[in-house]
């Protein structure tokens, strides 16, 4: 799938290029996009990992080669930071909890929906997720 990306030479181009250049693309979904996304989605919450392993045979022509990182990753990967980018990072990842936690919506009480039922909404964190590029 071929997304229309071209190199773009930032020092050639005068005030109003510099700001096309930046400008959010428009969007761009097929019509049938939607149902395709819908079936994988289906597909990978039914089957789990194999539905992402056949999705990726697919669609990229190869499986994935991890489905998780493990911690001995992390470790690895975190002591191959220079101590600025780490500086870096963990101020992001404190202002972004800093941010959600000031935004996270309260629970809401216990309700009586009908006589001996009793219903509530609960926000909660998830354990894991997954992003495919």
């Amino acid at each position: 799938m071929a997304f229309g990306q071209s190199l773009i030479d930032w020092a050639s181009l005068d005030a109003a290029g510099r700001k096309a250049a930046l400008a959010r693309p428009a969007q761009r979904t097929a019509g049938d996009v939607t149902e395709v996304v819908r079936t994988i989605l289906d597909d990978v919450q039914t089957r789990g990992g194999a539905a992402v392993n056949d999705w990726c045979l697919k669609l990229d022509g190869a499986p994935p080669r991890r489905i998780a990182i493990t911690p001995e990753a992390v470790s690895k990967a975190r002591g191959d930071l220079p101590p600025a980018d780490v500086r870096a990072l963990r101020m992001a990842a404190d202002n972004i909890r800093v941010f959600h936690q000031a935004t996270r919506p309260e629970d809401t009480a216990f309700i009586e929906t009908t006589p001996g039922v009793r219903s509530k909404l609960a926000w909660r964190p998830i354990g894991a997720a997954g992003l495919y590029v």
